[in-house]
């Protein structure tokens, strides 16, 4: 019989090096790293057009932080926001999720490489 699916398990092939994988990027993770950037630019509010909008049509009255999405919100907007929801989670509040974040910005590694070494697998999540 011949399978369809992987013979390799993703999740353990793209670990570091250190971790005993091969160092390919997480796709998943780094897709959530660039919304972290999105979502943290939003807290910040930045001057970009795009960020302006999102503050006038989804922000009128409040903050990133206390926003839910609804049903007919666009799929990049509840992505964003899902995130969100999963960062703070992680972390247990919303302020040590802002503080976290706030930390992303500074170092050597840009923000998008530090958050996505949050993001992504673990060896010490390996069953």
């Amino acid at each position: 019989m011949k399978s369809n699916s992987a013979l390799v398990i993703w999740k353990l092939v793209c670990l570091s090096k250190k971790e005993g994988g091969l160092g390919l990027f997480d796709i998943k993770a780094r897709n959530k790293s660039l919304l972290a950037k999105k979502l943290w630019n939003i807290h910040l509010k930045s001057d970009y057009v795009w960020i302006q909008w999102i503050h006038h049509y989804y922000l009128p009255n409040v903050s990133i932080w206390d926003v839910v999405s609804q049903r007919t919100s666009s799929s990049l907007w509840k992505d964003i926001i899902s995130l969100k929801d999963q960062i703070v989670a992680a972390c247990g509040s919303q302020h040590q999720a802002i503080a976290l974040m706030s930390t992303w910005g500074s170092g050597e590694l840009s923000f998008t490489a530090q958050s996505y070494d949050f993001l992504r697998f673990k060896c010490d999540m390996v069953p």
